[in-house]
């Protein structure tokens, strides 16, 4: 568990996925941002900022950073997915789906967020 204290004025800044993601629709159960135990709790642009707001954060900025087409594309196509390591072929369906990612990280689609939260 963490717990954040902040004077009036402090930063909280982070990223987490996005439950808006387009990968996360066409990949389903296989979604690379099911992470457990990280990602225990999942968000998406909307709740994130309702929860912030309950504890008195003002938004700052939520923008998209990546998604997770490589680990959820490994995900479906292989058994034991979480034992295997990434190499050369994660780094060029990554290439691959760049386009992509820019793309969807212009809109609310994409897979992870990065956030900035100030305390009022």
């Amino acid at each position: 568990m963490v717990i954040i204290i902040l004077n009036s004025g402090g930063f909280v800044a982070d990223d987490t996925p996005s439950t808006d993601s387009l990968d996360r629709y066409i990949f389903g159960k296989y979604w690379g941002g099911y992470h457990y135990p990280r990602h225990t709790f999942l968000f998406n642009k909307d709740n994130l900022n309702n929860l912030f707001y309950i504890f008195n954060f003002k938004k700052i900025s939520i923008k998209g950073s990546y998604s997770y087409w490589y680990i959820s594309l490994k995900n479906y196509l292989t058994p034991n997915h979480g034992f295997k390591k990434r190499g050369l072929l994660f780094f060029l369906i990554t290439l691959l789906f760049s386009p992509i990612d820019i793309i969807t990280n212009l809109s609310i689609l994409h897979g992870n967020m990065n956030f900035i939260f100030k305390k009022k």
